[in-house]
């Protein structure tokens, strides 16, 4: 369910929201469409007198939204091709960010061949919350705890770390796939061709799929 996720993302910026009015009073009022069309977010500056609001169901896309329309009011300037320049920036510092996040996960779990693919999903996840934490902060919550488990229980550690980095990361894609986050999960896992021990403990975390191993059950 998209209820629980936060979909919005408000910018204070009373002089920004008022540049807004007065271009549209000008004969510009397709910049806030051209800024949509290119972000994918609803831009929405009509509901606060003070605030912008971008709308999307997807974190990333509004982290984009975010990032560029910060890069406008910095500027100063605002007309279609300072707004197709801001975007396009943000993609790239939001790509280079998201490289940086995979590698931080992948050293946090001890797993230094992970695949580049792999890698850039689980990068994602910082742009991800879940109860109000930030995905990336949870992940490596459970990577720790799940290391000093695995230890104290003398299990397979390697594969306990690996499984609580991915158990989550069918959730960065919810929002365009319509199945539970752990079946995701585990779905993900067996696109990689990671071995069947470690997709279980990665998708076994829900009470509707059982662990078949002391790893599973401590990722669970």
């Amino acid at each position: 369910l998209f209820i629980a996720i936060m979909v919005v993302t408000i910018i204070v910026f009373a002089l920004f929201v008022m540049f807004f009015h007065i271009v549209r009073g000008l004969g510009w009022p397709d910049l806030p469409l051209i800024f949509e069309q290119l972000t994918g977010v609803d831009v929405i500056v009509d509901e606060s007198p003070n605030a912008i609001a971008l709308s999307s169901f997807d974190p990333l896309r509004r982290e984009i939204a975010y990032v560029a329309m910060n890069k406008l009011i910095a500027d100063g300037r605002i007309h279609p091709s300072s707004i197709e320049e801001a975007v396009r920036k943000a993609k790239n510092d939001i790509s280079q960010e998201i490289k940086k996040n995979g590698q931080i996960l992948a050293d946090e779990a001890g797993w230094p061949d992970m695949d580049v693919g792999l890698m850039k999903l689980v990068g994602k996840m910082k742009y991800r919350s879940s109860y109000g934490q930030s995905l990336m902060s949870h992940t490596i919550e459970v990577i720790r705890i799940a290391e000093v488990l695995s230890t104290e229980l003398g299990t397979d550690t390697a594969l306990v770390k690996k499984a609580a980095l991915l158990h989550d990361v069918g959730k960065v894609l919810t929002h365009k796939v319509d199945s539970p986050h752990h079946h995701i999960s585990g779905q993900i896992a067996r696109k990689y061709m990671l071995d069947d021990k470690l997709v279980n403990a990665i998708e076994a975390h829900h009470l509707d799929i059982e662990p078949q191993s002391p790893e599973a059950v401590i990722v669970y």
